[in-house]
């Protein structure tokens, strides 16, 4: 099945056999449906942002690009709300998050954008652990063209560590910020905290390490 949502096309397959996730598990089910939500920018997109040479303005993609990731997330929220709505549906495994997402998440969370608050738990991880200092690290940013935020051996609580992180990343999917290594971000009271470019050891991705 192929649609339109606005400008965002729609992509479903239905696939007659169980999935297999890598984390998580999935109640027994019969078939799952993959979806996909596709915005690209068009031509005209990138002629709206030539300059006097007819060259684009990158720095006017990157933020084009950010608007029509957004504008992607926002359609698969509604399509999931509506399909989870089924009394058969049991979840959804998103793969880039590493997690099983049960309907209730989905259709209470998706409420949210009818207030015009972005649904953040749906489109980025969080995860927070502690071996002896706390640990932090997002999962979903680069599908809104950035890298993910981590954060190693903070005292802070668990807590202020998950706040912090869920905070920045709804600041930056909500705008048309861009975090840098060499910067700082303002947090409470008045706090400016470093940022620097780092590779995870948890996966060896880039990440923007916070020191926090």
């Amino acid at each position: 099945m192929r649609f339109f949502v606005d400008d965002v096309l729609v992509m479903m397959t239905p696939v007659m056999e169980e999935l297999a996730v890598e984390r998580g598990q999935l109640p027994e089910h019969l078939f799952y449906v993959a979806i996909t939500c596709y915005a690209p920018l068009g031509a005209e997109a990138f002629a709206e942002v030539a300059g006097g040479d007819g060259v684009p303005d990158m720095n006017k993609v990157a933020v084009m690009k950010r608007k029509r990731m957004v504008s992607a997330h926002i359609v698969m929220t509604q399509v999931l709300d509506a399909i989870l709505r089924e009394s058969a549906a049991v979840g959804v495994f998103r793969s880039e998050l590493g997690v099983v997402q049960p309907p209730q998440m989905i259709t209470e969370l998706a409420d949210s954008l009818a207030h015009g608050q972005a649904p953040l738990p749906l489109w980025v991880g969080v995860r927070i652990f502690r071996p002896d200092l706390a640990h932090g690290r997002t999962l979903g940013l680069p599908l809104f063209g950035h890298l993910d935020l981590e954060v190693t051996d903070s005292t802070r609580t668990e807590e202020d560590l998950y706040a912090m992180l869920a905070n920045i990343s709804d600041y930056i999917i909500a705008s048309d910020a861009y975090l840098l290594p060499g910067q700082t971000v303002g947090y409470r009271d008045g706090v400016e905290l470093a940022i620097t470019q780092a590779v995870s050891e948890a996966d060896g991705t880039p990440v923007l390490r916070i020191d926090f």
